[in-house]
Order: structure tokens, then sequence, then C-alpha cells
């Protein structure tokens, strides 16, 4: 993780910077060098923000971009999952991201998810 990426989240977490704001720093962040973790940020705050420009197809492209990048972490095949299981709903694709990320070591909280979803 960068210093911009820690000070970015940090900031968020103290609720300093709406999410708006907070994409245009991982923008930028984005722009010296793209990172796993700062891609998988990116499309979380694409998700939030008010920004009408923006479009839920950006926050599945940086997620994709983010696996490109780090096909073994399993942090954004996660949210990837919980993109296609919560977002834009395709069940399949949310099942076999789930089980991948699972399998790349994601923790309870994946296997938690899945659980529920298979559930359903």
């Amino acid at each position: 993780m960068t210093d911009g990426e820690r000070d970015i989240r940090d900031s968020l977490r103290r609720r300093r910077l709406t999410p708006d704001q907070a994409l245009l720093l991982v923008d930028a962040e984005l722009a010296k060098g793209e990172t796993p973790s700062l891609l998988v940020l990116r499309a979380v705050l694409v998700q939030l923000a008010e920004d009408p420009t923006l479009t839920l197809d950006e926050a599945r492209i940086s997620l994709e971009r983010a696996i490109e990048l780090a096909p073994d972490d399993p942090d954004a095949y996660e949210e990837l999952a919980h993109f296609f299981d919560a977002v834009v709903p395709d069940r399949e694709r949310a099942l076999r991201l789930y089980r991948l990320a699972l399998a790349k070591g994601a923790g309870a909280s994946c296997r938690d998810a899945l659980e529920e979803l298979l559930a359903e």
C-alpha cells in the first residue's frame, strides 16, 4: 500500500473525505502507478460516489484489472464476487468468484457470503 493510499483510507475512515473526493485522489495515485489495492479501493468508491458520470462498469473493470495485476490475491476476487452478488446480480459469477477467493486464501467474511448466497 502506498503512502498516498494509506492517507486516503485514513481520511475516509475519519470522514474527512467524501467518496467523490477520495476517488479523485485515488485516480491521481493510480496515474503514478497501478496497484491492486488502489484498484479495489477505486471500485468501491465508484459504487459509493454520487458523480453521475461514473458507471458500475467502471467498478467492475477496476476489479478485473486488480485481478490481472495480482491473480493470487483474494481481495479483488472477493470484492468482485460481492459486486455480482449484490450490485449487478449474477449468481453464478458470484459463486465462482467467492470460491476462487476462498481458494486463494480469503477469510471468514468471504466464506460467510458464499454460504449466504448458497442458502438463497
